[in-house]
């Protein structure tokens, strides 16, 4: 196995809490260099919803999309207020106090006071959320509200999620920060199964203009607000993939801990190839293949690929699932397509951009 492998693998099924800190990590060095390279005046965000094409999804208002703000050494976070529900807020860093936030809103932070002018050694200028002393990013936790819960799903709380990102804020702040500046993180918790929360989530991190912002994969089970923060010039490091074409539409504002989708499916399946999964000898007849038509792009592709390992189109069944405005198809179409599947006598199925699904698809398939 070569170390590239040794990493994919790691990068799937290591622990979130050592997958968290390597995130934050490539954030902060992909932050430093995107700082030092990209002049200031490419990273003017717009507060207008509609500037920043947030309009490609329907507008909601979040009844519980709150968030909480954590301050560095040395810095007081003020207060703000929303419409409706309420939500704490906590400070990891020794010294800091935070004020509270309501639904759905960030809690403003104040800078402390700092030098006009930089340290000798330490590089010049300011840009977006970017102070002489301090970095400002945003955090989106996974937080999701209902009986697919975080711990269903095997997630941390979003509880634990902040300890885990503050303790490395900590560590890196103690150390001296990234290019002599405190990072300061404002986190966010909508429930990322609720569309009209995160489109509200996006506008609210818009607004205060942070540097950048960490995504988990909260924007990506939504394609129509996935680019919603790169859209607006915001740099945002996310936890899951995304097609080829969408970063490279929106570079240098997009980066992937695991990289391209178009390159994870084209892997998955060469290797599947490897492993005998579509042998005939292992029980294969025909593939079933649930999707989503919210990028329509990869259907296509992975056709392309499947024929290119010996699976013909006539032993592919396709399902559209559509493009629900949930991160789960709703039941009824599940058993739509698991009827389709039985009555194709399909013998083995794959889950493409749908992943979110899975569980679900396999509770209704062993009750049928």
């Amino acid at each position: 196995m070569t170390i590239f492998q040794e990493f994919r693998l790691w990068a799937r099924r290591a622990p979130i809490g050592e997958r968290l800190t390597a995130l934050l990590g490539a954030a902060a060095a992909m932050t430093l260099i995107v700082w030092l390279l990209v002049p200031a005046t490419a990273n003017s965000s717009s507060a207008n919803a509609g500037s920043g094409g947030l309009n490609r999804a329907s507008a909601g208002t979040g009844s519980s999309g709150g968030s909480t703000a954590s301050s560095v050494p040395g810095t007081a976070a003020g207060s703000s207020s929303g419409s409706g529900g309420t939500s704490g807020a906590s400070s990891s860093g020794s010294g800091g106090t935070s004020g509270s936030s309501s639904s759905g809103g960030a809690a403003s932070q104040s800078v402390a006071g700092g030098s006009s002018g930089a340290k000798p050694g330490c590089p010049p200028g300011s840009d977006q959320g970017v102070t002489s002393s301090q970095i400002n990013v945003a955090v989106i936790l996974i937080n999701l509200v209902g009986p697919a819960s975080n711990a269903a799903v095997g997630v941390p709380a979003p509880q634990e999620q902040q300890q885990d990102f503050q303790q490395v804020l900590d560590s890196v702040n103690a150390a001296g920060g990234i290019a002599c500046r405190k990072v300061a993180a404002t986190y966010y918790t909508p429930n990322i199964a609720d569309q009209s929360q995160l489109q509200q989530t996006c506008l609210q991190i818009v607004q205060s203009k942070p540097f950048a912002a960490i995504d988990l994969g909260a924007f990506s089970f939504f394609p129509g607000l996935a680019s919603c923060l790169p859209q607006n010039q915001i740099p945002e490091f996310s936890g899951l993939t995304f097609p080829a074409t969408e970063q490279a539409q929106f570079y240098p504002y997009w980066f992937s801990l695991d990289g391209v989708a178009d390159t994870f499916y084209h892997n998955t399946v060469f290797a599947l190839k490897q492993l005998g999964f579509f042998s005939a000898a292992n029980g294969f007849t025909k593939l079933g293949v649930a999707y989503r038509d919210c990028t329509p792009q990869f259907l296509p592709e992975v056709e392309s690929w499947l024929n290119q390992v010996g699976v013909p189109s006539s032993q592919i069944v396709a399902f559209d699932d559509g493009c629900p405005s949930t991160a789960v198809t709703p039941p009824n179409v599940v058993e739509q397509n698991i009827l389709s599947f039985q009555q194709n006598h399909v013998s083995s199925v794959f889950f493409l951009d749908n992943v979110a699904t899975f569980e679900s698809w396999t509770a209704i398939a062993q009750q049928q």
